[in-house]
């Protein structure tokens, strides 16, 4: 959201009398949250974090004056502090982006003196609380959306007694398979959390959706009987669950039995 200086003013009043006269010393600028100040002989220096959370900086009195080479090397260092600033954080909440600025403020402070030791850290601790949010974050959406989905099911299928179905109780302990699967291997999945929640959300949806037909596929081979046509069971209804689990749990079990079934019949016609 973008706002003109009129709005920022009324969603940001000043806190107190001592923001409200930096806010005057500064050219009457708004901010939402204040890195740092100061105003005396050697600097006259404001960086703070406006209301579209950027990180800003004012410097009417430079503490690096006359000194070419420090300034050089300042400013490169604030060009890769603009970069990192600009890392994406689309599904973060406000609380951990204003968290996320204000550790890479330190940085912007650092910089504008000429403390560059201490700059690249600041870079680096920003960047990884940003790369362990960014990761919460795609975690929480997609167990999220699993568990809804999941315990929805679970409601329907209760009320509409589909239960009784082996067939249908089967596909539901596929989707129900598939989300302890997606439960019990977020620790090896590679998430960024870079993508949109919509693609978030999909993907859940999809996970859930092909356990569901892996559990229906896998059943169906073995009410054919053309797989595990030996085995004998004295409770189908528990059978077709267990089957069920299983498919939607591990991705390669209906694989396999495919592959395993065309082998077969492509060694029949040999």
């Amino acid at each position: 959201m973008w706002f003109n200086k009129q709005d920022s003013d009324e969603f940001y009043p000043p806190k107190d009398e001592y923001q409200r006269k930096y806010r005057q010393a500064f050219e009457g600028v708004v901010d939402k949250y204040l890195i740092h100040h100061c105003d005396d002989e050697k600097a006259k220096i404001l960086i703070y974090i406006d209301p579209e959370n950027d990180i800003d900086w004012i410097m009417m009195k430079d503490p690096l004056n006359g000194k070419d080479e420090l300034i050089k090397e300042r400013d490169k260092w604030l060009a890769n502090l603009n970069i990192v600033q600009a890392s994406p954080c689309l599904n973060l909440s406000e609380k951990n982006i204003m968290k996320f600025k204000i550790m890479l403020g330190a940085g912007y402070e650092s910089a504008l003196y000429g403390n560059f030791d201490s700059v690249q850290s600041c870079i680096d601790q920003a960047l990884l609380f940003l790369k362990a949010r960014n990761k919460e974050q795609s975690r929480y959406l997609i167990l999220g959306v699993s568990t809804i989905i999941v315990v929805l099911s679970l409601i329907a299928g209760y009320f509409s007694a589909v239960f009784s179905d082996e067939q249908i109780v089967g596909l539901e302990l596929g989707v129900l398979g598939s989300y302890v699967s997606i439960w019990s291997r977020f620790g090896k999945m590679n998430l960024t959390g870079l993508a949109s929640k919509k693609i978030h959300y999909l993907e859940a949806f999809a996970r859930l959706f092909c356990g569901g037909i892996f559990a229906f596929v896998a059943i169906l081979f073995i009410d054919t009987g053309l797989v595990l046509k030996d085995i004998t069971v004295s409770n189908p209804w528990a059978y077709h669950c267990i089957v069920g689990f299983i498919a939607g749990f591990n991705e390669r079990f209906v694989p396999s039995i495919i592959e395993s079934f065309t082998s077969n019949v492509t060694e029949e016609k040999k």
